[in-house]
């Protein structure tokens, strides 16, 4: 590894060494002449110093579904093929984010420890949305302005001991939420 680097910063040197003389001839008028400072190694020229770079903007940080939770603000990264949350990027409640978490929780497991089925899972997951929705937006879904959705274990996850459910504010298309909706009443 050490000398992947060492290679890696003669190749940097190198390829800076050449930009300044590529930049010194580009600069020059006429057909480059051998001179006495040529002949004799290397000179310093004098020139400005670089323009401050503006401060490096924060990383995207990154959380796994599993890591979410009750407020935080995200927007979604999903599976193209199937729609399965893979992480969720986080965004400050104060800017433009596509969800928001106002529940998380797990379902029971089944006495045969058997996944019930996809309707089950359904239904057992909205119960504890619903619930979860009142007390996050101070208001029942069914009066609710604001669209929600859920993520629940699969038949593969389930099986593996997965009981986690996920609900989420989703922001209308092309209208993404721009504040908190704790305690919003929307």
């Amino acid at each position: 590894m050490q000398q992947i680097r060492n290679n890696v910063a003669v190749v940097l040197l190198v390829s800076v060494v050449a930009a300044c003389g590529a930049a010194t001839a580009a600069t020059s008028s006429g057909p480059p002449t051998a001179s006495p400072a040529a002949t004799s190694g290397p000179t310093a020229t004098p020139r400005e110093s670089a323009p401050a770079s503006p401060a490096p903007s924060p990383s995207p940080v990154f959380e796994d579904p599993y890591d979410l939770v009750v407020g935080m603000c995200v927007d979604p990264i999903l599976d193209h093929g199937d729609d399965t949350l893979l992480a969720g990027l986080i965004r400050s409640c104060k800017e433009p984010h596509l969800m928001e978490v106002f529940g998380v929780g797990d379902l029971a497991a089944t006495p045969d420890g058997l996944y019930p089925g996809d309707a089950t899972v359904d239904e057992m997951a909205w119960t504890l949305c619903e619930g979860a929705f009142l007390e996050f937006v101070g208001v029942d879904f069914d009066r609710s302005r604001l669209s929600a959705s859920y993520w629940t274990p699969t038949d593969v996850t389930w099986s593996a001991g997965d009981r986690s459910v996920l609900c989420v504010v989703e922001a209308h298309p092309y209208q993404p939420l721009v504040a908190s909706v704790k305690g919003s009443k929307r």
